[in-house]
């Protein structure tokens, strides 16, 4: 049991604090694991890889990739920790200690994965422990969860680390990445890459055994579901079906869940705030497939993009004579909206206000007001202590809304316009307080994916997902204007600049051809797998 405990505090450790290492090593200090004895062995390995889960799906890590997009502007708040990504300064993306992380994060994932599974296949054929037939089930369906996660961190890694799919180099010899599939770190990282298509492969493969392991009510006594569900299998599967272009699959996969899981189209304008609002800000919305379990104790996460802190300070900070003192609320994120991202949200458009809400810069109750990721203003009943303003919430595996954008974007590209159309206006029904859009509108392909690619940044806005969708579509971005009025004067009267926004990396502009879309290996792995030498992202 000793190592049992061993096992579980060094991945909770590691939920929440990412190391730079390379996957040709055992995490350091873990024991050799012996085989799980009995189900309730399984159970408690079962729960420490949902730990890992919290902090390599946390939207600090995935919104890694989006710092180089045109989503934000960096601020003068930032201390050169993420210039080089915003700026795409080669040597910087080339090793950066945010690229580093989000590949050593998710390896784990997988290394972790694959333990699991070995030793629960182990019990459920072991003749030592003895395991009833109702546990072997169980085993299957903690099988089939782990195996989700090992598809996700393969499409996670796959969409950063190897160029998107085209239907013809799929093929090519270690065109991919790394595939891990068995529990042997040591022999596994100094594998060939796989072919991409041998990715995705392996991909829908867990995926399938998981949808036929997982009984369709399993895991949602709690609501939302805080583990893997037979229909979060699904929602990963439309996912990869998107990515590797089986627009037909994604449809599919989309139709096998969506529907259990209902927007607000009818209500009125309160009705819809609440109903939205109740996404992220009480996180019982009946739109949420899976959300990891948080408590005021553990498994909550902040958002370094809202960056909120309520604190004591200076009653008047400019006048040195006043030490009177009281509670503020701070805002001072490194990255900021672009204002074509503010604008594209109308006025009718609820999500204005409760995904990117006005606040004060610096310190809320100073006039500098901006739009910032209030998404993440949290989850009050995460706070620890009621009178103190934490931001926290948990981490959501899959919201039901992306299921409608995966499904238009697919059936549009199947050239089945007027429903992909009647697709994204559902969703936008939900969205929007009056003025809804009517399908017929959108008379071309052009059209509707226009539409789609626009309600995918006002839907999934700091998600993570703007660098691969540019990916997927083989677009490139040119920054623009930043948000006007409080930025222009904060950084006028905080930091004695033209704007709160640096000037550096302001205005870029980058073709879709450019190397640095897809990420290269760390220098670590690099090292010591000649594999990955050899065949690097950039030649």
């Amino acid at each position: 049991m000793k190592k049992i405990a061993f096992f579980l505090s060094a991945i909770l450790v590691f939920a929440t604090i990412f190391t730079s290492c390379d996957i040709t090593r055992l995490p350091e200090g873990t024991p050799l694991q012996e085989p799980f004895q009995d189900i309730k062995m399984a159970k408690q390995n079962r729960d420490a890889v949902y730990a890992l889960l919290i902090g390599v799906e946390s939207p600090n890590n995935l919104n890694s990739a989006d710092i180089q997009t045109d989503l934000f502007h960096l601020t003068q708040l930032d201390n050169n920790s993420l210039k080089g990504l915003y700026t795409w300064q080669e040597q910087s993306v080339l090793d950066h200690d945010n690229i580093n992380s989000y590949y050593a994060a998710y390896y784990r994932t997988l290394m972790q994965a694959n333990y699991f599974i070995m030793r629960a296949e182990e019990l459920i054929a072991s003749a030592e422990y003895k395991t009833t037939d109702e546990e072997k089930t169980l085993l299957k369906q903690y099988i089939g969860e782990i195996k989700i996660m090992r598809a996700l961190a393969h499409w996670r890694l796959i969409q950063r680390f190897s160029k998107p799919w085209d239907g013809t180099t799929d093929n090519d010899e270690q065109s991919g990445i790394i595939l891990m599939k068995q529990y042997d770190p040591l022999k596994g990282a100094k594998s060939k890459k796989a072919t991409r298509a041998e990715v995705y492969k392996a991909m829908i493969e867990d995926l399938d055994f998981a949808i036929a392991n997982i009984s369709d009510e399993a895991n949602k006594d709690v609501k939302p579901a805080i583990y893997l569900t037979r229909d979060y299998a699904y929602a990963i599967k439309a996912r990869v079906c998107l990515t590797m272009h089986d627009w037909q699959g994604a449809v599919d996969a989309c139709n096998a869940f969506m529907d259990k899981y209902p927007i607000n189209v009818d209500g009125d304008a309160a009705a819809k705030t609440k109903a939205l609002s109740s996404i992220w800000h009480t996180e019982d919305s009946p739109e949420i497939l899976v959300r990891l379990r948080a408590t005021a104790q553990d498994g909550a996460v902040r958002s370094s993009l809202l960056a909120g802190s309520h604190q004591e300070g200076y009653s008047n900070p400019r006048d040195y004579k006043d030490k009177s003192r009281a509670w503020f609320i701070y805002y001072t994120p490194y990255l900021v909206l672009e204002k074509w991202v503010v604008d594209l949200y109308s006025a009718n458009d609820i999500r204005k206000e409760v995904y990117i809400g006005t606040k004060g810069f610096y310190r809320d109750d100073w006039p500098f007001k901006f739009n910032t990721l209030t998404k993440y203003s949290g989850n009050k009943a995460l706070d620890t202590d009621k009178k103190v303003l934490e931001f926290k919430f948990g981490v959501h595996l899959f919201n039901v809304a992306e299921a409608y954008l995966i499904k238009a974007e697919a059936l549009a590209e199947l050239g089945k316009t007027s429903d992909a159309a009647e697709t994204i206006v559902k969703l936008e029904k939900s969205r929007l307080s009056s003025g809804y859009p009517d399908p017929l509108d959108f008379g071309t392909k052009d059209e509707v994916l226009k539409e789609i690619r626009n309600e995918r940044v006002r839907e999934l806005v700091g998600e993570g997902f703007r660098t691969n969708d540019l990916v997927r579509w083989g677009m490139g971005f040119k920054r623009s204007e930043p948000q006007t009025g409080g930025l222009a004067s904060a950084g006028e009267q905080i930091f004695g600049t033209p704007h709160a926004v640096q000037e550096v990396g302001k205005d870029l502009e980058k073709q879709a051809s450019d190397k640095m879309f897809i990420w290269e290996f760390p220098l670590r792995d690099r090292e010591n797998n000649e594999n990955l030498q050899n065949f690097r992202n950039w030649r």
